[in-house]
């Protein structure tokens, strides 16, 4: 008897051996009466062996050669419940058959299922993950790849075209444009932002120091003379600061009167 190997399961187990006549020198011998019910297989060391037949296929004399012989052995087979199982060995022997008119009993071969190598542990847990979550997988293919007429972009994950029914929004519509969202603040107005889209670095800088400072202080800032108005928490005005900025971006000893 020798080891076949480590299978995966479900997997099918071909076993092969020979018969030999009791002659010294002995040959080539067939067996006369070997069928799939005279092969027992026990399961690790347990005396209970499975002796049905479903899923064994006995071939004797194989391919026509006298003595050479083969088992079939579909491990996929549950008719004995919960005998095939990961993590065991198997031994297989053949049981009353008669050889040069002797009848014999002898083992012929022993194999395991998933109990050796991690490679084999490795192939189970991946078709696992292919049975158990197929269909999540199928479905996150299809909606990566198997879109018809794809219209995602990189700044769209959804199928839906940026700013589109289901897709990123990036624009007015969609509710993220940034003029649009600061042109509808108290602090900001669409006539400071477009001059601060055409304003050179010193006049944006002023203008933003403008609005923070209105922002905490609660003032409102005269565009053109650079006045500001100060406001108290219940919205009374304070009196109002001339010259708190001037018209070239740069302040004037007034703003400490603001801060």
């Amino acid at each position: 008897m020798f080891y076949q190997g480590d299978y995966v399961e479900d997997a099918t187990v071909y076993i092969t051996f020979n018969t030999y006549t009791s002659n010294d020198p002995s040959a080539s011998s067939t067996i006369t009466n070997l069928i799939n019910t005279d092969i027992h297989i026990h399961k690790d060391n347990g005396l209970t062996q499975r002796n049905n037949a479903a899923g064994i296929t006995m071939s004797v004399d194989f391919d026509g050669i006298t003595g050479n012989h083969m088992v079939a052995i579909d491990t996929s087979d549950d008719t004995v419940a919960a005998f095939w199982v990961t993590g065991a060995d198997y031994f297989v022997r053949m049981e009353g058959t008669t050889v040069d008119g002797a009848t014999v009993n002898s083992w012929i071969g022993h194999f395991s299922i998933e109990n050796r190598f991690n490679e084999v542990d490795v192939t189970k847990i991946l078709g696992h993950l292919l049975t158990n979550t197929g269909t999540q997988i199928a479905d996150a293919f299809e909606k990566f790849f198997d879109v018809a007429a794809p219209t995602g972009t990189a700044n769209s994950l959804p199928d839906a075209a940026p700013d589109a029914a289901g897709g990123l929004p990036i624009s007015d519509a969609g509710g993220l444009d940034l003029d649009t969202k600061l042109a509808n603040t108290n602090e900001v107005t669409a006539a400071r932002l477009s001059e601060l889209d055409v304003g050179t670095a010193t006049k944006m800088a002023y203008r933003i120091a403008k609005i923070m400072i209105a922002r905490v202080n609660k003032i409102v800032v005269d565009e053109a003379t650079g006045d500001a108005e100060l406001f108290s928490d219940a919205g009374a005005s304070l009196g109002t600061v001339s010259a708190a900025f001037l018209s070239s971006g740069g302040d004037t000893t007034r703003k400490q009167l603001l801060i």
